[in-house]
């Protein structure tokens, strides 16, 4: 059976729409896991979805946590992830990071309180949008 990467995204997306992620949040968090999967990271793609459910569904991942700034400096953030996906707080941590370059000439973010898989993954396109 072959399953095209846009029906793949497609049921991620709803897989963790239903677990109770946002759609922005649901849209980054399948992104990462598919980017994952495309690099041959398998260990940390969509194999993981169902793990992933049964922490939300358990309190163990909150699936509306907001990641917020909790410490700055004019190159560095430290960011509370609210209990969220990782790939959602290393996300806004990636944008603050590049935020903090773009005025700095250097960023850096750190990430506390999220469950983190591979932060790394992000796909490409968010690496330069912040």
């Amino acid at each position: 059976m072959n399953v095209s990467l846009d029906q793949l995204s497609t049921f991620g997306r709803e897989v963790f729409r239903q677990a109770g992620l946002s759609q922005a949040d649901a849209a980054t968090a399948t992104d990462t896991v598919l980017a994952a999967d495309s690099w041959g990271i398998h260990t940390h793609g969509l194999k993981n979805l169902g793990g992933y459910v049964k922490r939300l569904n358990a309190g163990g991942i909150n699936p509306l946590g907001q990641a917020r700034v909790t410490a700055e400096g004019p190159a560095w953030a430290r960011v509370d992830g609210d209990a969220s996906l990782g790939m959602i707080g290393s996300t806004f941590s990636m944008r603050q990071a590049i935020r903090k370059a773009a005025v700095s000439g250097i960023g850096f973010a750190g990430l506390c309180n999220s469950c983190l898989g591979l932060p790394a993954a992000t796909p490409r396109s968010q690496r330069t949008r912040a």
